[in-house]
């Protein structure tokens, strides 16, 4: 087959899944299927946006972000074509599973760690969303409520899912964008970015004469006031919306970002090319993802994996806390957001995500422009201070000032919908619906630099900035015709708006807690009734006490061996566990409790073992010089919890791959008086079959290690009232 035949090849859904399965990197493009592993760590934009587009027909996102000249060489990676009508897979990033035979019956599916409000290949409609009603004492039903009921709206305020109707709004925004083009607002009025220059240069002109007269305080503004207008510019820049060349504006951006005010542009292009095509995701968008300062997510009510940190967000009890009150919090915290700039602008320098390739030489100008800008502002200006506190001051001022910039860029999403819709949402129908504008008058639009047509520049980011007001009417006409809204408010409006939605968001943190409280009242009701079934059960075991007791329990589906006394008849721990897992009666197997001599021990337990299989069960035993140790086995709905000591703890691991063969299930490894606790995280961190838990000391140092290592914190001060 010669090399044009091979691109021209017809490509079934199978094809792609299989090669997606393969490890390929295959986004489709105007019927024509792309395969981009070898371009990703040259790309421009950063690999996640690429990451993000697989299985999917980008059309309409890599229209809107590449120039025709770069569009023109998107030929060179083709491997195929489609004759059909392309339904978009799910992303690997996002969770979609692709068999390497091709079969597509999985693929796309969502794993257990990601939940999707939407199922695949099933258009979704306001009444398929199922909302728990009476009584909620679970604090997961409490967001899941609240997070269907904003999927609800959404599905019934928006334009349907289909497929035909999803594909007639693509084919209008593509004539929008044509529209766009054949008005030449492509082309940048240049005579304004004078009137911005005069702006800047009038600001850095006032920090000059108020630092000369040593009126620091005013000096410091107006820095902080001359940083804030720069960032309008370096926006401009990193979308390419100035001169439309990316060396050029590269180097435009860079010089401003990095130079004059500390920030690596190209951090910011890789965090924000991602945030333009998931748009408010709460997974995957980093510009809304700010715990423990901010949730504007019911799904971040949790712990929640983050794909773009490639980490895990912990809702800890210092997020608890501070969520609950956010919406009082909100500006005061903005107010030293421009220091985690500075460190995310390092971390990116100094972990080499930079582009490769002819970008290359963009990271040693960023890292020689951030060291200039550290030695100028911080080493010879703050330096140059008398004390301390003018020191502190200045610096405190200055940065502060820069909240406004930061109001700016969160008023367009915070308050916006943070729905996942599937899929099948077009790129244009999702900028919209999570992106609102904000209406001011024409002379004011130099305050806000663009971002009050957010909306706008989401569907068009090429687009220079001081023709958006020139396109709205365009996107108004389009809204109209495909039935999406465009929404704009005031400045003060849109603030009161984004305000009212942190504040709902932090009532769900009070309403979980209390939840939290209920559910631990309860249990102790509970526990009450089974420390009297257990200390029947006592009695009856010290009959004979030159025995060591080897007991099974059966909690509805859990089964329960325990080798030593102490262990489930004085331990309040486990006596809990019962009380808080137990929505039957317990029991013993048979109704008998198995007493094992202590001569032959490891000989009788495997007849206790046998007695456990015969009717499903799985036990194994673990021996160390000739004995075995004291511990527990737990089978929660096919997850096994073990409880022992450390040594056991050690040994368990070290035979994981052994242990994963024999039980064919997911597995938990906690401390002999922890058991609930390892319930509990099994249930938060939703392990992946095979993977191994191992809490050790949990209640001294609240820390756990998870598969080879990776270290995470669990604070349950709600839940205390279950340790016993």
């Amino acid at each position: 087959m010669s090399r044009t035949s091979a691109k021209n090849r017809v490509l079934s859904k199978q094809d792609v899944a299989r090669m997606i399965g393969q490890g390929d990197l295959i986004v489709v493009y105007n019927n024509t299927v792309l395969r981009l592993n070898n371009w990703i760590r040259f790309h421009p934009g950063g690999d996640k946006a690429v990451h993000h587009m697989v299985g999917r027909d980008a059309t309409d996102e890599m229209n809107a972000y590449h120039s025709d000249a770069t569009i023109a060489t998107f030929k060179r990676f083709q491997v195929g074509v489609i004759d059909h009508k392309w339904v978009n897979l799910v992303p690997p990033i996002q969770g979609g599973e692709y068999p390497k035979s091709g079969d597509i019956s999985l693929a796309g599916q969502m794993p257990a760690t990601v939940k999707p409000k939407v199922p695949v290949n099933i258009v979704p409609t306001a009444a398929s969303i199922r909302i728990e009603s009476g009584p909620i004492r679970d604090p997961e039903t409490v967001i899941e409520n609240f997070d269907n009921l904003l999927v609800k709206s959404d599905l019934e305020t928006w334009p349907s899912l289909d497929y035909e109707t999803q594909w007639t709004i693509s084919q209008k925004y593509n004539e929008l964008h044509a529209k766009i083009k054949a008005e030449g607002l492509y082309d940048c009025p240049y005579v304004e970015y004078y009137k911005q220059m005069c702006i800047n240069g009038g600001l850095f002109l006032y920090f000059l004469v108020f630092w000369k007269l040593e009126w620091y305080f005013l000096s410091a503004v107006s820095i902080g006031l001359f940083w804030q207008q720069l960032t309008f510019i370096a926006h401009d820049a990193g979308h390419l919306a100035i001169t439309h060349n990316y060396h050029i504006d590269n180097f435009i951006g860079i010089l401003i970002a990095d130079w004059m005010g500390g920030l690596s542009l190209g951090w910011w292009k890789r965090n924000h090319n991602v945030h333009h095509l998931i748009t408010n995701d709460p997974v995957h968008d980093p510009d809304i993802q700010h715990l423990p300062f901010f949730a504007v997510s019911s799904r971040l009510l949790g712990n929640v994996y983050s794909t773009y940190y490639e980490k895990t967000l912990w809702f800890d009890s210092f997020a608890k806390f501070l969520v609950q009150f956010q919406n009082h919090l909100y500006y005061p915290i903005l107010c030293f957001g421009r220091f985690n700039l500075y460190r995310l602008s390092w971390e990116y320098l100094l972990t080499n995500k930079a582009p490769r390739g002819k970008a290359a030489w963009l990271w040693y100008f960023e890292i020689t422009g951030l060291s200039f800008f550290f030695y100028w502002f911080f080493y010879v200006l703050i330096g140059s201070l008398d004390t301390w506190s003018q020191k502190i001051q200045y610096i405190l001022v200055s940065h502060i000032v820069t909240m406004i910039v930061h109001v700016q860029i969160t008023l367009s999403h915070f308050a916006m919908s943070t729905s996942d819709l599937g899929v099948s949402e077009t790129f244009a129908a999702r900028q919209l619906r999570t992106t609102m504008d904000v209406d001011c008058p024409e002379w004011f639009d130099f305050f806000h630099g663009g971002l009050q047509f957010q909306a706008i520049h989401h569907l068009f980011p090429r687009l220079p900035r001081h023709n958006f007001r020139k396109a709205q009417k365009h996107v108004l006409e389009f809204c109209k015709d495909t039935g999406l809204r465009y929404s704009i408010y005031g400045f003060v409006d849109g603030n009161n708006k984004v305000l009212l939605h942190m504040e709902d968001i932090g009532k769900q943190v009070k309403i979980m807690k209390d939840c939290l409280r209920s559910m631990a009242l309860e249990s102790c009701e509970k526990k009450n009734i089974y420390e009297k079934r257990v200390e029947k059960a006592m009695v009856e075991s010290k009959l004979n006490s030159v025995h060591q007791q080897v007991g099974v329990l059966e909690v509805g589906r859990v089964r329960v061996l325990h080798q030593r006394e102490q262990l489930l008849y004085n331990n309040v721990g486990i006596q809990v566990l019962l009380a808080h897992l137990a929505d039957h009666d317990v029991k013993c197997v048979d109704g008998e409790v198995l007493d094992l001599e202590r001569a032959g021990g490891a000989e009788q337990l495997a007849d206790c073992r046998e007695h456990l299989c015969a009717d499903g069960g799985v036990a194994l035993e673990v021996e160390e010089r000739g004995q075995a140790h004291q511990h527990l086995f737990l089978e929660l709905d096919g997850v096994w919890v073990i409880v022992g000591d450390e040594g056991l703890l050690k040994q368990l691991v070290e035979q994981r791959l052994e242990l994963r063969r024999v039980l064919g299930a997911e597995i938990v490894l906690v401390g002999v008086e922890l058991c609930l606790y390892g319930v509990q995280v099994r249930q938060q961190q939703q392990l992946v079959a095979g993977e191994i838990l191992v809490v050790e000391n949990f209640a001294e140092q609240r820390e756990y290690l998870v598969g080879e290592g990776e270290l995470g914190q669990l604070v349950a001060e709600d839940e205390q009232v279950f340790a016993g």
